[in-house]
């Protein structure tokens, strides 16, 4: 079972997106290939996606390297 919080695809409003849901290229309703559009996107209804907890696009979040990590 995945969770859609832990997911790198998920976009929470008000701060990454204007709407939440899963900006992963198949499940945005409205795609613009162009970084200056990327406001325009809607997102899929994340909820629905993931209804039985089996999602095929789920990918972990990365985790962020320690300070040493950035350091050296």
């Amino acid at each position: 079972m995945v969770k859609c919080a832990k997911c790198k695809h998920l976009r929470t409003a008000p701060y990454q997106s204007r709407n939440t849901g899963c900006y992963h290229r198949k499940n945005v309703k409205h795609f613009s290939a162009e970084w200056y559009l990327d406001e325009q996107q809607v997102g899929g209804d994340y909820i629905k996606i993931n209804w039985k907890g089996d999602c095929a696009e789920y990918e972990p979040i990365p985790k962020k390297p320690t300070f040493w990590e950035r350091l050296f």
